[in-house]
């Protein structure tokens, strides 16, 4: 029996040509990395575009078209082109709906503007009102793009813990209530608002409530003593949800009760479904008041100082919250305890 041939000794010599080639490979992919620049930007939107088409970074493969996905290996033919040529562009559906989108914010900043304008001028006639029936020491003015706010002072219009006018409000009122007569053909607005010292007697359960009578209360006495549309006005309480000051300090508190009437201008009123008229009725209209009642809220006026010197006295004298009288300050344990023991207004 022959025997049989020694191997040569080593490694195969087909090992020796594929560690060649593997070398060779590896050489070959660090010299392309090392001539190529990856510019991040673009290949995030090359996979975002891939990504959006295809599906292949997120959900898998997904089907083009009608037919069995490519990601099993299925060939498929239908609409290819069209997904291959469309890819990183955006799809006519998506172009309208932006454009859709554009035109709506364009209309909605026009719209701004258009009520800001209307606002301002508004309230430059606003405050020559003012002026004329002797209302800027009562009475304070802010313009937004909606409406053209006024507010006036708690303690000038009710006692602590009440949601009775004073009569030292009447004035106040009557001569308000002739600036709003010449915007009656769009909505007004009267909110309450109070600090935050807890209220619990026997007619209000909460400054909720409190808020809500006295926004309530105006509503009434402007309704009997104007020629003002019911269905044009709202009247809300806010209670002490939206303070405009600190309600740590006296004074603070002093400013977030108040009752503000918000006068809409025409844009504003005419989205709120109430806009009688394109024009607020001029000052020489049926609604402004003639000269007879001009002539009343001249003689109202009068009073004014005397007016405003009572409400800081009272302000001075009584409370700093909400709440009646003889309730303690700086505890707003003993302020609580002190309304249920008050007056049970």
């Amino acid at each position: 029996m022959a025997k049989k041939p020694d191997e040569p000794k080593g490694f195969p010599l087909w090992q020796s040509t594929f560690s060649d080639l593997m070398n060779l490979l590896v050489c070959f992919f660090v010299l392309l990395f090392s001539m190529s620049s990856v510019d991040a930007a673009k290949f995030e939107q090359i996979a975002a575009s891939f990504s959006k088409t295809f599906s292949i970074f997120t959900n898998g493969s997904t089907a083009i078209g009608e037919g069995n996905l490519v990601g099993n290996g299925i060939s498929q033919l239908n609409n290819l082109n069209d997904y291959i040529n469309n890819v990183g562009f955006i799809s006519q559906d998506d172009a309208e709906r932006q454009g859709e989108e554009g035109e709506e914010d364009n209309l909605q900043q026009k719209i701004e503007e258009e009520g800001l304008e209307q606002s301002e001028k508004m309230a430059e006639k606003i405050e020559e009102a003012l002026e004329e029936l002797n209302l800027e020491a009562d009475v304070t003015m802010d313009v937004t793009a909606q409406f053209v706010q006024l507010t006036m002072r708690g303690s000038l219009l009710f006692d602590s813990g009440k949601a009775e006018l004073k009569e030292e409000a009447y004035s106040v009122l009557d001569r308000v209530g002739v600036i709003l007569e010449r915007y009656a053909a769009g909505t007004i607005e009267i909110e309450g608002h109070t600090d935050n010292i807890p209220i619990h007697t026997a007619k209000f359960d909460s400054n909720d409530e409190l808020s809500s009578s006295r926004a309530i209360s105006v509503f009434k006495y402007l309704v009997n003593t104007t020629a003002l549309d019911p269905a044009h006005i709202k009247h809300s309480g806010r209670g002490e949800y939206v303070p405009i000051a600190d309600n740590s300090t006296k004074e603070g508190r002093a400013l977030n009760r108040r009752v503000e009437i918000r006068i809409y201008n025409e844009i504003a009123s005419a989205i709120d479904g109430t806009n009688d008229s394109s024009e607020p009725v001029s000052e020489g209209g049926e609604n402004t008041g003639d000269a007879e009642n001009t002539g009343d809220m001249e003689n109202a006026g009068g009073d004014a100082e005397n007016m405003g010197d009572a409400g800081q006295s009272e302000n001075a004298g009584e409370h700093a919250g909400d709440a009646p009288e003889g309730a303690a300050e700086n505890s707003p344990e003993g302020q609580e305890q002190n309304l249920q023991n008050g007056n049970g207004e």
